[in-house]
């Protein structure tokens, strides 16, 4: 889709009242500003420097280099774009083998994104209860893709979170380390009574059509984006 953005208009080119902008969707080459054109973050690869570190409680996690305001993309998360039925085998696998940390994310009904094996750094990105980041899915060149984006501004040395929306299935309820004032103290849900809670380092996982989704022995529904890069947790 073409934007109607001219350069005299004065501002940002293609900004935030940029059509194509305010509809997720970035500016392909047809668009009439080019090189002056700012909506091309995905492709220009316009991501924040931010770098991976060891916490206290939570495995590795990533902090950011530099000041930042709203509405930055931090980066892609990135992985293999499976199918659903790829999906399900390999959550089946993974869960035989006791893989002990797998990260899949919603792309669209019938796409995953896979960052176990094959992603970025976007995978060690953790959960928090009171996130600065959130996902957001984009359209570029007619390709689903997503994205950490900041919700906030954010200090430098700051750890880059999102909530995980975590759906649980199954009987065993996943503790919440994010430290944060108005932490819920699970990932998703809180258990009941007669629920086992574990502690064990934890990615995230969500609806179908939404953020992450660890898929564990017990756990499993999910699809989401990416091109050849990852997300969140590790030991």
């Amino acid at each position: 889709m073409v934007c109607e953005c001219a350069s005299n208009e004065g501002g940002t080119p293609c900004g935030s009242d940029c059509l194509n902008r305010l509809l997720m969707i970035e500016c392909s080459s047809r668009c009439p500003l080019e090189d002056q054109c700012q909506n091309k973050r995905f492709q220009r690869r316009q991501y924040v420097p931010t770098e991976v570190f060891r916490t206290d409680w939570k495995g590795l996690g990533i902090k950011a280099l530099t000041d930042l305001g709203p509405d930055m993309l931090v980066m892609e998360y990135c992985g293999e774009v499976i199918d659903t039925n790829e999906f399900a085998r390999r959550s089946m696998i993974y869960s035989r083998d006791n893989q002990q940390h797998f990260y899949f994310m919603a792309l669209s009904q019938d796409e995953i994104i896979d960052a176990t094996l094959k992603g970025n750094t976007s995978r060690f990105i953790n959960h928090s209860c009171d996130p600065n980041c959130e996902t957001q899915k984009w359209t570029v060149n007619g390709r689903l893709r997503v994205g950490f984006f900041t919700l906030r501004n954010i200090s430098k040395g700051e750890e880059i979170t999102f909530d995980y929306q975590f759906e649980r299935y199954g009987k065993e309820a996943q503790a919440c380390f994010c430290g944060s004032t108005n932490c819920r103290g699970y990932l998703g849900k809180a258990p009941d009574e007669d629920d086992d809670v574990t502690t064990d380092d934890v990615t995230a996982d969500d609806d179908i059509t939404d953020d992450v989704i660890q898929a564990k022995s017990e756990v499993a529904e999910s699809t989401e984006v990416a091109t050849e890069s990852s997300k969140k947790k590790k030991k």
